[in-house]
């Protein structure tokens, strides 16, 4: 069941334009703000604990190159997620 969610995910991010970090903000900062916006363009956000660590690399390999996300941002809402559970 779970892979279905995560598979749905998958299907319904399309795309969200990439959030280019200014060189004076922290990457918990940068991150929260990527899954704020850049994730809701397309779906709802996902509660954090609804996946674990591992499940969430995989996600966010996946959507890094959906959204188009940069490297640095996609570690930076990593980290922001696994945080926040």
């Amino acid at each position: 069941m779970k892979m279905r969610n995560i598979l749905a995910i998958f299907v319904l991010f399309c795309g969200a334009p990439s959030m280019r970090a200014g060189g004076n903000s922290s990457e918990k900062v940068e991150g929260d703000k990527v899954w704020s916006v850049a994730c809701q363009q397309c779906h709802n956000r996902p509660n954090p604990a609804s996946y674990s660590n591992a499940q969430w690399d995989v996600i966010m390999h996946h959507m890094r190159v959906r959204g188009n996300l940069t490297g640095m941002e996609a570690r930076a809402v990593l980290e922001f997620i696994k945080d926040a559970k």
